[in-house]
């Protein structure tokens, strides 16, 4: 192997080299070779990922912890562009008065009420490409959709254990309203068969009433006209986002690493704010050259910000850039929140409103990062049997004249698999997150 592995943290290999002792741990490397690293890691890296042993093997990197919130907090950047939201056609809903939607019900009464105005358009339209059919059904978390009624993990908390959301009201009440939709006539079998581009060119030529899909994509002019403007609705009393702030990649060193010493050293390097200084922020000065020769950032009030001439050349061509000048490429050990801070504005006025609506649904649940068992054990089968019969009953869930019929016999064919062993084995790992 060599000398420094980089994989997904929900890699199943990664238990099973360190179970087999193929790993360093980084406690034993971090103590021998680099104890002042211990301060400048985020602390969840050493807390959150340790094994049945309690030692650390995985470096896991883009963690949204306990520094990242309290910051991303103070900048107004919990909430991004990229977060969950709910659109109506403006204009429509002008002409039926405005009326106050404060939930699900609200909402449908409403598109009801645009589509009977205007009965060739389509009412619901899910434009993030969740509910197309090669996606649709692969989680119970229903995507954007979900998040506007507290629905954004597969796991709901029971009797101190771990069951499938899918037998909890967080997936049967989103899953109703998507069938009720069905009968009003609203949500048609249009997003389940048309591609991404599709749903996004049908949005954009107006064909559409309502749709659920991310801020940055939430304000659509459809046609040449700028009366017929998506606005972004206020979130749901039900709105609720939960966030592992769990990371992305793991980073590990094998026992057959030729020099630990080094490799835990480097490991310090690229952590530290110099380290990223150096691979992610680029040269430090007031004056722009260009995107390699530098400077890329400078300091203000305290904070490393970019010059705004560097950001509108990455913008403009962000994958030329990186492969310039290497800048924000090196991921293998990135700290989430000294990647972004550069990046960070708090003048933002219309973010910040967002972050005033929606950053006080956001939820921080590190415990809820559970691990799938391994494919190949029993566990690992059921679980997949389990999650092909959710694609299967999702659709039949929604296109029915007889919901609960439809949900029982779903959860009765999950219950015959035997979804209860994989229950135990989630509520195995989750309790071991929360100790």
């Amino acid at each position: 192997m060599p000398d420094i592995l980089t994989l997904d943290k929900n890699d199943a290999a990664l238990k099973k080299m360190a179970e087999a002792g193929m790993l360093w741990s980084l406690d034993e490397l971090i103590d021998q070779y680099a104890p002042k690293m211990r301060e400048i890691l985020p602390k969840e890296i050493l807390s959150n990922y340790q094994m049945a042993d309690g030692k650390t093997y995985q470096f896991t990197t883009w963690i949204q912890g306990e520094a990242w919130q309290k910051a991303a907090r103070e900048y107004d950047q919990i909430v991004g562009t990229n977060q969950p939201v709910m659109t109506v056609r403006k204009d429509y809903y002008d002409e039926i008065g405005r009326p106050e939607i404060k939930n699900m019900a609200d909402f449908i009464a409403a598109v009801k009420q645009m589509k009977e105005n205007h009965p060739d358009k389509i009412g619901f339209y899910p434009a993030d490409g969740s509910m197309s059919a090669d996606e649709f059904g692969k989680s119970a978390k229903l995507s954007h959709y979900g998040i506007q009624m507290g629905l954004s993990t597969d796991f709901a908390e029971k009797d101190g254990g771990i069951q499938w959301v899918v037998r909890d009201d967080k997936f049967k009440e989103p899953m109703k309203y998507l069938n009720e939709m069905y009968l009003e006539g609203i949500l048609t079998k249009d997003p389940f068969i048309d591609t991404k581009d599709v749903g996004k060119a049908k949005i954009e030529q107006g064909d559409v009433i309502s749709y659920c899909w991310t801020i940055s994509d939430g304000e659509k002019v459809p046609g040449d006209n700028p009366e017929t403007t998506y606005e972004i609705l206020p979130p749901f009393e039900t709105y609720g986002q939960i966030r592992t702030g769990a990371g992305w990649l793991a980073t590990v060193i094998p026992k057959t690493c030729k020099n630990p010493e080094r490799a835990i050293r480097f490991l310090e390097y690229l952590a530290s704010v110099e380290g990223h200084s150096d691979v992610s922020w680029g040269i430090e000065g007031d004056t722009y050259q260009d995107p390699v020769a530098g400077a890329q950032w400078h300091m203000v009030d305290g904070k490393p910000v970019l010059l705004e001439e560097y950001v509108k050349d990455k913008n403009a061509d962000w994958g030329g850039v990186a492969s310039r000048n290497g800048l924000g490429e090196y991921w293998i050990a990135c700290n989430e929140l000294l990647w972004n801070l550069p990046w960070w504005n708090d003048q933002d006025e219309r973010m910040n409103k967002f972050n005033e609506q929606f950053g006080k649904y956001v939820e921080f649940r590190p415990e809820l990062d559970i691990q799938d068992p391994s494919p190949e054990s029993e566990e690992g089968i059921i679980r997949q049997k389990a999650f092909s019969l959710l694609q299967q009953y999702s659709v039949k869930m929604i296109f029915t004249e007889d919901f609960e019929s439809v949900y029982q016999e779903f959860i009765q064919k999950i219950d015959e698999l035997g979804m209860n062993k994989v229950e135990a084995y989630w509520t195995e790992e989750y309790k071991n997150k929360a100790k």
